[in-house]
């Protein structure tokens, strides 16, 4: 979801996911309790790439369904980046860069994307110190479709 359309250095995003089948919990109460939230932030580079920096919120579950009340003051420093570059008309692929993670024992995380006007493709990992592969699907990502 959008948020700050006001300002001027780029689109910022409020992410919020929540695993709705969760054990013990209607999806109600799951989408209560998301597992991540966190706002990116998405502006076009001197050499025309689009990156996105990812900013933890400081007491998320502040903002649970009330992404309109975070400020710049509420978010943590950027940490995992996003490069994306134009592969043709309408398609871009995207990476990470540099982006440490904890979860489920990884030490990092990689994620790869493709963009086009109707799709959005993405595959995350999380790798641990030794390089294996300890989260994520191992052999291909999630495709999302405009609707």
């Amino acid at each position: 979801m959008r948020i700050w359309p006001e300002r001027g250095d780029g689109v910022w995003l409020y992410q919020e996911q929540a695993i709705l089948s969760r054990d013990g919990m209607t999806p109600a109460q799951a989408k209560a309790r998301p597992y991540f939230q966190r706002v990116g932030h998405v502006y076009r580079t001197s050499d025309g790439r689009i990156r996105r920096d990812n900013y933890a919120i400081r007491d998320a579950a502040r903002f649970v369904g009330k992404p309109s009340a975070i400020t710049l003051a509420d978010l943590g420093p950027a940490g995992c980046h996003n490069i994306l570059e134009r592969a043709a008309a309408g398609h871009w692929t995207g990476r990470t860069e540099d982006c440490r993670n904890g979860y489920k024992g990884a030490v990092t995380m990689k994620s790869l994307a493709v963009y086009t006007a109707n799709t959005y493709a993405n595959w995350d990992r999380g790798f641990a110190a030794d390089g294996r592969q300890v989260w994520g699907p191992a052999e291909g990502g999630y495709i999302f479709e405009r609707k």
